[in-house]
């Protein structure tokens, strides 16, 4: 579009310059038109005519010229205006396009405002039930050898025997299946500590 209206105005220079030459042709044939109008001997007089009227046929295509050219130059005067709308046209869609994008990008960046708030808030949330699980973890791990020797001590694998039948003193010993205990139970901490491995390494 504006290549167009350069392309326009350069036409439109050109013209008003051939204007111009054809105005100051047009000037000269005229005043030597009138310089042959002029007194002339009686031996130059048919020459005179014979310039007279190439001068005259010279005068008139200039004349036509010159209409022609203003012709162009006025047509061109409207194509100018044309391809100015349209370049206003032109503009005027790509600001209401722009204007659009501008909108669509704020809203855009509004929705990823507010999803990175919701990400804040949530990996503060997790970060709260993160402290809470390490804190259950804690007191898991410091009640467990606890709730294991009470295990032990509550079921039948561990009995209290007197030590004599004269003495009221009591002391703790394994009950005869007790290696069962440790045949099935050493083999199941094998079983779940590999599992834990290869589920950490996947």
């Amino acid at each position: 579009m504006f290549e167009d209206c350069q392309r326009v105005q350069n036409l439109r220079e050109k013209l008003l310059r051939t204007l111009v030459i054809l105005d100051a042709q047009l000037e000269v044939a005229e005043g030597y038109s009138g310089y042959l109008c002029g007194d002339w001997d009686s031996k130059a007089i048919a020459n005179r005519n014979g310039l007279l009227l190439e001068l005259d046929g010279h005068c008139t295509r200039l004349k036509t010229h010159h209409k022609a050219v203003e012709t162009m130059l006025n047509r061109s005067q409207g194509t100018l205006e044309l391809v100015k709308y349209r370049n206003e046209e032109a503009l005027s869609r790509n600001g209401a396009a722009l204007h659009k994008d501008m909108e669509s990008l704020r809203d855009i960046a509004h929705h990823t405002q507010r999803e990175n708030e919701a990400l804040v808030r949530l990996a503060e949330q997790s970060r709260k039930d993160g402290r809470a699980l390490k804190a259950l973890s804690v007191l898991g791990t410091l009640y467990l050898p606890a709730t294991f020797v009470a295990t032990m001590f509550s079921s039948s694998l561990i009995k209290a025997q007197p030590a004599n039948e004269t003495d009221n003193k009591t002391h703790f010993v394994p009950a005869e299946q007790f290696w069962l205990f440790i045949a099935v139970t050493g083999p199941l901490m094998l079983l779940t500590a590999g599992y834990m491995v290869w589920v950490d390494r996947r």
